[in-house]
């Protein structure tokens, strides 16, 4: 069990997501579209600048 207060730290590397972007979009085949989903921002991830 754990006690005391606990803290998780997240880091959110936004020029890896939009690698991952483009190399999603290069391969997808022509005409095909995506659709990204963000959830909320509940942990102050940074769900704005993600979208």
């Amino acid at each position: 069990m754990l006690t005391g207060r606990q803290r998780a730290v997240a880091e959110v590397d936004l020029e890896a997501i939009r690698h991952n972007v483009r190399r999603l979009m290069r391969d997808l085949p022509e005409g095909a579209v995506h659709c990204a989903v963000v959830k909320a921002d509940g942990y102050g991830h940074g769900a704005v600048p993600v979208a």
